[in-house]
């Protein structure tokens, strides 16, 4: 068939995003895939994609201010701490289990993420991102950035959905505590208003026939769940979708409790759940993201405030119930989130490998440049470190940083009394008030500490993969083009495993296979 007015529109947009680009496939595919893609995806629909998209997006501008309502059911603590929090070091060790993500937005967007956890509250008068935290800068701050970039890439389309902590259907009080409609009204006129022109139309589009095509010539490119739906945008049903059009099943298996088996067998169900959500116009997300057991938070605190408190990793290890594990807590978010996607990786990739249906987005934690999850031990967030030093132990009382034994290199860090291996061992003070006990870190630890995963080429395969499917004889060349390139970026980062007992990197645990759910 000849192409439709709407595809001649946009591979116009897409001939002049990228004329001029002699390296567009490597170095400026990811900020523009879905222009790159364009020739095989135009004719899908958002509800035919999968869209890489980050949990908790905006933590990593996180201040070190507890935010109003940053603490689900306790309202009055969040309104306390948002007063006194800074005090005595509380907002620097919750930002530590809070933050998510190092990219900034526009980042992230340029390593190819297209859907955004906004999370937002109305807090001390204005309206920011949080979690637990509120951001430093305000909302609106960031949505720019996100128009800017919009502004930048005509070709692309994303997805933004607006809640306080993910809870779609929540309304009133419930989602946003003690702010009244007209606050939320007044701000979703100034979100209008930031995206002027670019927002969708629900009278001329929809998620479950519009296709990609379509939206980009109509410059519907921003598309807005918004929870609370009625009292945030107060009865204008025109420029974003009710929140609870997003069905976020929270499906995927606990990090303290892993199921690899269990976590393939829903990506084998996604393909029913997919139909069912597409034929009520709803939008199926799935988080794999993970939080860590309550009692390693505990453990974390403890650590970070009381003295000698580090005899208690092993407990804080073995919360995780990962073979083997004894010498290593988890202190900070970043620390959970990537032993989450070492094994997460696993299922991206089996479920890849087995033709499985993904669902329409997914979010997850840790997401690096290159649109890679980081899969090693050194924390993300951390960045200004040659030495990655979660294995640990303390020398004998001594006058000099020693020499420590093979395998082993000191830190730096001394002690005069008091300090604990991390496998618990204890060392009490020297008898000599020149002396000290040294710090020997573990060399092993920095051999994979910046492993990642090609999250983003993969979904990005599961997208060709799909359209492709039943392409006409036209397509099939642009097809077997574009999958070979997803196929070489994808070998680049693939899913790689170690076995590294110490910090819960296992490589034969727990058990995955894909024959019982083909």
């Amino acid at each position: 068939k000849p192409p439709t007015l709407a595809m001649r529109r946009y591979l116009r947009t897409v001939f002049f995003a990228f004329a001029g680009c002699k390296r567009a496939y490597s170095d400026n595919f990811l900020s523009n895939w879905m222009g790159h893609l364009g020739p095989v995806l135009a004719n899908q629909t958002l509800l035919d994609l999968t869209l890489p998209g980050t949990h908790d997006t905006m933590t990593y501008d996180l201040s070190t201010t507890i935010a109003d309502g940053g603490i689900d059911d306790a309202n009055w603590l969040a309104s306390l701490l948002h007063q006194f929090g800074h005090l005595g070091g509380i907002g620097g060790f919750i930002r530590k289990q809070a933050q998510t993500q190092v990219l900034t937005v526009t980042q992230q967007l340029d390593n190819g993420i297209r859907f955004l956890d906004f999370r937002i509250m109305r807090t001390g008068g204005q309206w920011r991102c949080l979690h637990m935290l509120q951001t430093q800068n305000k909302a609106a701050t960031y949505l720019r950035e996100v128009r800017d970039w919009l502004d930048a890439h005509p070709s692309e389309v994303i997805v933004i959905w607006l809640s306080k902590h993910g809870s779609p259907c929540k309304n009133g009080s419930d989602q946003y505590p003690s702010v009244p409609p007209s606050a939320k009204q007044a701000f979703w006129k100034e979100i209008q208003g930031i995206f002027s022109g670019l927002l969708v139309d629900t009278t001329a589009s929809s998620l479950s026939d519009t296709s990609i095509s379509a939206l980009v010539s109509r410059s519907h490119r921003a598309i807005i769940f918004a929870t609370d739906f009625a009292e945030f945008t107060g009865g204008n049903t025109v420029h974003a979708f009710d929140g609870c059009l997003v069905d976020n099943p929270l499906s995927m298996s606990n990090v303290a409790n892993l199921s690899l088996n269990g976590d393939l067998k829903t990506f084998a169900n996604f393909s029913s759940r997919r139909a069912v959500d597409r034929a009520h116009g709803q939008f199926l997300l799935e988080s794999m993201a993970n939080s860590p057991p309550d009692s390693a938070i505990e453990s974390a605190a403890k650590i970070r405030f009381l003295p000698g408190a580090t005899s208690g990793i092993k407990d804080c290890a073995m919360a995780f119930h990962i073979p083997g594990m004894m010498q290593w807590c988890p202190e900070r978010l970043f620390d959970v989130s990537q032993l989450t996607n070492y094994y997460k990786q696993s299922t991206l990739d089996a479920a890849y490998a087995a033709g499985f249906e993904f669902p329409n987005a997914i979010y997850i934690d840790a997401v690096a440049p290159g649109g890679l999850i980081r899969t090693g031990a050194q924390p993300l967030s951390i960045t200004n470190i040659s030495q990655i030093c979660d294995i640990y132990r303390w020398t004998s009382c001594t006058s000099h940083v020693p020499s420590c034994s093979e395998g082993w290199s000191p830190s730096g860090e001394k002690a005069h009394s008091s300090c604990y291996d991390s496998d618990g061992g204890k060392h009490g003070a020297c008898a000599l008030a020149w002396q000290d006990h040294f710090k020997c870190c573990r060399d092993r630890d920095g051999e994979h500490g910046a492993s990642a995963f090609a999250y983003v080429d993969t979904l990005l395969a599961v997208n060709v993969r799909r359209a492709c499917a039943n392409a006409n004889p036209v397509l099939r060349q642009q097809c077997s083009s574009l999958a070979a390139t997803l196929a070489t970026r994808r070998t680049r980062f693939p899913r790689t495993l170690w076995n590294d007992v110490a910090t819960g990197r296992l490589d034969d645990w727990p058990k995955q296979g894909t024959a019982v759910y083909v």
